[in-house]
């Protein structure tokens, strides 16, 4: 069968590219002809846009560039490095589109049987980069529309009447829906009052051995270290910095980061140029991973790390899959209770046996969603 998918796949985080890899990368070994539509809006262009391209919003990032070479040259080589994953690694629509409207004007000529909207942040109208793309909110006669493992972040708890009657309205004729999160499940199961799966996220489809064509053999950082790495902003990261560093003292490795620290980069090793492939290295290879990030979370599980998600439980996403795997505790520490708390090692044989049975449950939900 031959299948769209449209995702959070050109968004230069790590977990998105990843997710948008991951379920590719299974459909396609699984005998279908796939392809991610190229949707590449202005906004997130803006957002991730080449460092020496000056964009409304960004002039003190621009500014930075210019006083600074030595960050300039390696924010262009990080910015080449996500887009060389993208170009070698997944297989894009020729056309780069702009809008919902510029793609339902090109499905007759793409020939899909079949549409994914899945993975990551995609049904979170409150994402910046958000677009009406992802809910495929027109009538598309002839090809079957499909969900997986979309995530709305928290946005049921704080949702519009009129975010709300858009999702009705554009969910309504989908013939298979699957979310990522047992919290949003009974919001979207009431809204269009029908059955909906949890099911886990795309990542979560393959095993570690499968992301080893990503990986690179020889490590990017010899020796024992903690890798710590959390997707927001910099500057609202100081507590779990500061937690990070005094883990880093307490058991006496140095800490390996792909960002720069707010903290002056004391305490942190920074690795500037760290694309998608570079990011399961540094990960793969260290002692302990730290941070606030669901795919460090997710990755940390399939590579059998330890690892510490701070302040994971109040993230809907974080708690939801430390839960299910009856290990709360990895997202309960934090700057107050460190000293304190006693993590036990995980049981990875336990969790990979919760593991696999939750991906069974998905590939069957994919194959009968996309078969029937």
């Amino acid at each position: 069968m031959k299948i769209g998918i449209l995702t959070f796949h050109a968004s230069h985080n790590y977990g998105s590219m990843l997710q948008a890899w991951a379920l590719q990368h299974y459909l396609n070994t699984h005998g279908h002809e796939v392809e991610t539509i190229n949707l590449r809006i202005k906004i997130q262009q803006d957002m991730y846009n080449f460092p020496l391209r000056p964009v409304k919003g960004k002039l003190r990032t621009f500014i930075k560039s210019i006083i600074n070479p030595l960050w300039l040259y390696h924010a262009c080589r990080k910015w080449n490095r996500y887009e060389r994953f993208l170009t070698d690694n997944l297989r894009l629509t020729n056309k780069i589109y702009k809008s919902w409207e510029d793609i339902v004007s090109d499905l007759p000529t793409l020939g899909y049987q079949c549409l994914i909207t899945g993975g990551d942040q995609i049904w979170n109208m409150n994402c910046k980069d958000f677009d009406k793309s992802y809910f495929l909110p027109s009538q598309l006669f002839g090809i079957k529309k499909i969900s997986y493992s979309p995530s709305s972040g928290n946005l049921q708890s704080k949702i519009t009447e009129e975010q709300k009657a858009f999702m009705k309205s554009a969910l309504s004729d989908y013939s298979y829906i699957s979310v990522r999160e047992t919290s949003m499940q009974p919001f979207i199961a009431q809204l269009l009052d029908r059955h909906v799966d949890v099911t886990v996220d795309p990542t979560l489809l393959l095993q570690s051995n499968e992301y080893e064509i990503l990986i690179s053999e020889k490590p990017l950082f010899q020796g024992k270290y903690i890798f710590y790495y959390s997707p927001s902003i910099p500057r609202r990261m100081l507590k779990a910095e500061k937690l990070a560093l005094k883990i880093s003292r307490h058991l006496g490795l140095p800490i390996i980061t792909a960002f720069p620290s707010p903290l002056g980069n004391k305490g942190f090793k920074a690795c500037p140029e760290v694309g998608p492939a570079e990011f399961l290295n540094l990960l793969k290879n260290a002692s302990l991973v730290i941070g606030k990030s669901f795919h460090l979370v997710v990755f940390s599980l399939l590579f059998h790390k330890d690892f510490i998600a701070i302040d994971g439980e109040t993230d809907a996403r974080m708690k939801s899959i430390l839960t299910k795997l009856s290990i709360p505790e990895r997202g309960q520490v934090n700057d107050d209770n460190y000293n304190t708390m006693k993590l036990p090692q995980i049981d990875y044989e336990r969790v990979d046996a919760i593991l696999q049975k939750e991906r069974e449950f998905s590939k069957q939900f994919l194959c009968k969603a996309i078969n029937n």
